[in-house]
């Protein structure tokens, strides 16, 4: 299974995942174009797009979703409510409920229910021949279920939006901040490195720090805040940060953790 972040952040969130001849984009907050380019960098193509996964209906993980399934006749895999909030009755779409799986081609997808203040979001665990690939973001509270799911991934892509000192002494107003803090908002730091340090098991697994603030967060900030959480518990596990906007990481499931590309400016906006 190939993995690749063609962006991360309130701007824009995509996720590229390819397995053989299956592809998927997970989430599409992006413009075609962007998108097309993009992928394009990566050996990619959006007409060799198996299927969309939408997480949610906020406009920087669904921009694209509707030329692209006008355009390209991609079909759209999500929660009923997903779909509903994004296409209405348009295109081909597929239901997944919460705790449900489906095939999509070479893959395997399963979703599960997380709170965000969203219509019925979801986190996707996507797998590959015993190589599972588990995305979650955009929740502010972390369930049993998904900790669960999260022990077995290979590759963990956790939301980690927001430094608590930062976001409360930030210019943002106080509604707005009440509503990114709130269970139903998104994980700082500090929860993200709770997580990461809960699904930590003897597999060896890397880990993606994404939808971090432009505002309310650095990529040095959110990496010292999981890596400083690992180490006291006397974990170790590959933790990088995706790019806003920019393809960042790119993981490989036949690569050693050693040769997968990250970030290198860990102090530049992310």
């Amino acid at each position: 299974m190939r993995v690749v972040a063609l962006a991360s952040g309130s701007s824009g969130n995509a996720l590229w995942v390819q397995a053989g001849a299956t592809s998927v984009l997970l989430d599409a907050g992006l413009g075609p174009r962007t998108l097309a380019q993009r992928l394009a960098s990566v050996g990619g193509a959006l007409h060799k797009v198996t299927a969309l996964l939408l997480t949610h209906e906020h406009d920087d993980h669904v921009r694209g979703v509707s030329p692209l399934v006008q355009r390209y006749g991609l079909p759209a895999v999500g929660t009923p409510g997903t779909l509903r909030a994004t296409l209405g009755g348009d295109g081909e779409q597929c239901a997944l409920r919460p705790g449900g799986e489906l095939r999509v081609g070479e893959l395997v997808v399963r979703a599960l229910a997380v709170e965000h203040d969203a219509l019925e979001p979801a986190a996707f665990e996507v797998e590959h021949d015993g190589v599972r690939l588990l995305v979650a973001v955009d929740l502010g509270s972390v369930g049993q279920d998904l900790l669960d799911r999260g022990r077995l991934a290979d590759l963990l892509v956790v939301d980690c939006n927001h430094d608590e000192e930062r976001l409360w002494r930030g210019p943002y107003p106080a509604l707005l901040k009440r509503r990114i803090a709130a269970p139903t908002g998104h994980l700082s730091n500090a929860q993200a490195a709770a997580f990461v340090a809960a699904c930590a098991t003897a597999r060896r697994q890397t880990v993606w720090l994404a939808h971090l603030s432009a505002v309310n967060n650095t990529p040095a900030l959110a990496l010292a805040a999981v890596r400083e959480t690992l180490a006291v518990q006397g974990l170790v596990a590959p933790v990088l940060v995706a790019a806003r906007d920019r393809v960042s990481l790119r993981w490989d499931s036949d690569a050693p953790a050693g040769e997968q590309l990250g970030l290198p400016d860990l102090h530049g906006e992310s």
